[in-house]
């Protein structure tokens, strides 16, 4: 298993929660995003957190996941080249433009 990711100045909490986070659980929160983007793409973040606790509720085999580590493996798949800023922007629900993903 690789090292535990986060930065060295951050507080013993986000270590531990790093050390939760295992590499099979890291793909499986991974697919479970490429797949909502791809069924319902291009999302905004926010979008996207609405749809995988859905899309956990339909499947017990998906990893719960907080709201920051939905949008830390969203960006893990940007990095990867696997996901992409989509060209056009989206609204958030109080009216604030957000940018939003779709597959690369």
């Amino acid at each position: 298993m690789p090292a535990p990711i986060a930065r060295p100045r951050d507080p013993e909490t986000s270590w531990e929660a790093a050390d939760a986070q295992t590499t099979t659980r890291r793909q499986l929160v991974q697919a479970a995003i490429v797949t909502l983007i791809n069924n319902h793409g291009p999302l905004s973040d926010e979008r996207l957190v609405d749809l995988y606790e859905a899309h956990r509720f339909m499947h017990p085999s998906v990893p719960e996941a907080t709201p920051q580590s939905i949008r830390t493996r969203r960006n893990e798949l940007v990095v990867e080249g696997k996901v992409r800023a989509a060209s056009q922007r989206g609204r958030t629900r109080t009216g604030s433009s957000c940018q939003l993903w779709t597959l690369a």
